[in-house]
């Protein structure tokens, strides 16, 4: 047994015993396995009174042929002490305060998140000037080229009419042209379907960055109609310059306004 372990205690097969209390103990509620010398019942060696010892009996004849069994010593047993989890309560002071420091990181990351959606939308709405541009050009080019095929085959027409083509030349001549048509109208068809159908899903996204870059600019505005009503009273502007500057003004605002109410309706 270990140093640590009370030499009094032993195991009688599931139960363990002191042989200074001379009972059953707990070893997880005495300190058999720790400071047992703390023990009450706990008595140490050189206070035990010596045990006159008989003198030990000659083995017969029979006892010293037959080998004797070498007791198999008892293992001791590790006993852990569980100790209970104490649940630790908040005050109510405790508890606001974590509440609204959770909120003020969600406020962050949203914030964080916003820059990153008006920086990732800003440079899509630029990207898609130079598609939708470029797109209303090529469209531009098919529906010119549309004309042009039209007017051939009536030109085509004008001269089967008129002899100068047979029947055989003019038919093949004006189903080349039909083919040229029916092919550009087809893509025109299809560009200006993808054209209409990116603008009415990039349309909010367009709103809410004019409603926050508009924000700031309305209220400078507001604040510059209220300054230039100031300087009408003290007589430092003429009534006529007055007039002019605030229908501006009140126009602008009237503009931005309009954004504001556009956004929450989309």
């Amino acid at each position: 047994m270990s140093a640590q372990v009370c030499p009094g205690l032993y195991r009688v097969g599931m139960k363990f015993y002191c042989k200074y209390a001379n009972r059953e103990v707990n070893p997880g509620l005495m300190p058999c396995l720790s400071n047992f010398t703390e023990c009450p019942f706990y008595k140490p060696p050189e206070k035990e009174k010596p045990k006159s010892v008989a003198p030990p009996t000659p083995p017969t004849p029979a006892e010293e042929a037959t080998p004797k069994e070498t007791p198999t010593p008892t293992a001791a047993i590790s006993v852990k002490t569980t100790v209970p989890e104490v649940e630790v309560t908040e005050t109510p002071e405790e508890e606001l305060k974590r509440r609204l420091e959770e909120f003020e990181t969600k406020i962050l990351e949203l914030e964080e998140s916003w820059k990153k959606y008006e920086s990732e939308a800003l440079e899509a709405l630029d990207r898609w000037d130079e598609l939708s541009a470029e797109t209303r050009r090529l469209i531009a080019g098919l529906s010119s080229s549309i004309e042009a095929f039209k007017a051939e085959k009536e030109r085509i027409n004008k001269k089967s009419s008129q002899g100068l083509l047979t029947p055989e030349e003019s038919h093949a001549l004006i189903q080349n042209i039909n083919e040229k048509i029916e092919e550009y109208s087809r893509v025109v068809k299809e560009l200006s379907e993808m054209l209409s159908r990116i603008e009415r899903t990039i349309i909010p996204h367009m709103k809410r960055l004019m409603a926050s870059r508009a924000k700031p600019e309305l209220g400078k505005l507001r604040l510059s109609l209220m300054k230039l009503e100031e300087l009408f009273k003290q007589g430092k502007i003429s009534e006529k310059t007055y007039e002019r500057l605030k229908s501006e003004i009140e126009s602008r605002i009237a503009k931005l306004e309009k954004v504001f109410e556009e956004v929450k309706e989309a």
